[in-house]
Protein backbone atom coordinates (compact mmCIF):
# COMPACT_ATOMS: atom_id res chain seq x y z
CA UNK A 1 0.00 0.00 0.00
CA UNK A 2 1.41 3.30 -0.79
CA UNK A 3 2.65 5.45 2.19
CA UNK A 4 1.98 8.56 0.06
CA UNK A 5 -1.73 8.88 -0.72
CA UNK A 6 -1.53 11.96 -2.36
CA UNK A 7 1.20 10.85 -4.75
CA UNK A 8 -1.10 7.94 -5.60
CA UNK A 9 -4.67 10.24 -5.83
CA UNK A 10 -2.88 12.69 -8.32
CA UNK A 11 -1.70 9.29 -10.51
CA UNK A 12 -4.75 7.85 -10.23
CA UNK A 13 -6.84 11.21 -11.62
CA UNK A 14 -4.31 11.81 -14.01
CA UNK A 15 -4.64 8.44 -15.23
CA UNK A 16 -8.30 8.93 -15.17
CA UNK A 17 -8.46 11.93 -17.25
CA UNK A 18 -5.72 10.93 -19.91
CA UNK A 19 -7.88 7.56 -20.51
CA UNK A 20 -11.20 9.18 -19.98
CA UNK A 21 -12.20 7.31 -16.85
CA UNK A 22 -15.79 8.55 -14.84
CA UNK A 23 -14.92 8.71 -11.43
CA UNK A 24 -17.88 8.28 -9.36
CA UNK A 25 -16.80 8.75 -5.28
CA UNK A 26 -19.94 8.03 -3.47
CA UNK A 27 -22.83 5.91 -3.22
CA UNK A 28 -26.35 7.54 -4.08
CA UNK A 29 -27.29 6.31 0.48
CA UNK A 30 -23.50 7.82 1.28
CA UNK A 31 -25.03 11.19 -0.82
CA UNK A 32 -28.12 10.67 0.95
CA UNK A 33 -26.85 10.50 4.81
CA UNK A 34 -24.87 13.80 3.80
CA UNK A 35 -27.61 15.87 2.51
CA UNK A 36 -30.33 14.37 5.20
CA UNK A 37 -27.39 15.25 7.62
CA UNK A 38 -27.06 18.96 6.51
CA UNK A 39 -30.41 19.21 6.24
CA UNK A 40 -30.79 18.74 10.10
CA UNK A 41 -27.80 20.13 10.97
CA UNK A 42 -26.80 22.97 9.06
CA UNK A 43 -30.34 24.85 8.41
CA UNK A 44 -28.65 28.51 8.99
CA UNK A 45 -25.68 28.20 7.21
CA UNK A 46 -25.04 29.70 4.05
CA UNK A 47 -21.93 28.19 2.88
CA UNK A 48 -20.57 24.80 3.67
CA UNK A 49 -16.68 23.93 2.96
CA UNK A 50 -16.68 20.21 1.84
CA UNK A 51 -13.22 19.04 2.50
CA UNK A 52 -12.30 16.08 0.19
CA UNK A 53 -14.75 16.70 -2.57
CA UNK A 54 -12.92 14.59 -5.31
CA UNK A 55 -14.08 13.97 -8.85
CA UNK A 56 -17.68 13.80 -7.75
CA UNK A 57 -19.49 16.69 -6.83
CA UNK A 58 -22.69 15.14 -6.20
CA UNK A 59 -23.31 16.17 -2.07
CA UNK A 60 -22.62 19.77 -3.26
CA UNK A 61 -25.05 19.85 -6.13
CA UNK A 62 -27.54 18.18 -3.53
CA UNK A 63 -25.77 21.24 -1.29
CA UNK A 64 -26.69 24.04 -3.95
CA UNK A 65 -30.27 22.68 -4.68
CA UNK A 66 -30.78 23.36 -0.86
CA UNK A 67 -29.80 27.31 -1.13
CA UNK A 68 -26.49 26.24 0.10
CA UNK A 69 -22.91 27.45 -1.30
CA UNK A 70 -20.71 24.44 -0.78
CA UNK A 71 -16.52 25.25 -1.19
CA UNK A 72 -15.11 22.23 -2.40
CA UNK A 73 -11.65 21.45 -1.62
CA UNK A 74 -9.23 18.23 -2.52
CA UNK A 75 -5.75 17.70 -1.77
CA UNK A 76 -5.52 16.06 -5.15
CA UNK A 77 -5.59 18.46 -8.29
CA UNK A 78 -6.47 15.44 -10.72
CA UNK A 79 -9.28 15.21 -9.54
CA UNK A 80 -10.36 18.44 -9.49
CA UNK A 81 -9.84 18.43 -12.44
CA UNK A 82 -11.98 15.84 -12.93
CA UNK A 83 -14.83 17.36 -11.12
CA UNK A 84 -18.20 18.94 -13.45
CA UNK A 85 -17.66 22.46 -13.94
CA UNK A 86 -21.15 23.18 -13.78
CA UNK A 87 -23.99 21.72 -11.40
CA UNK A 88 -25.89 18.86 -13.15
CA UNK A 89 -22.69 17.71 -15.72
CA UNK A 90 -21.73 14.82 -13.41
Amino acid sequence: MPTDYRAAHEEYGRRALEEGWALHCSQPNVTNAVTEMARAHLRNAAKILEVGCGANLDYDICLANMGKRPICVDFAMSFLRLAPNTPGSS
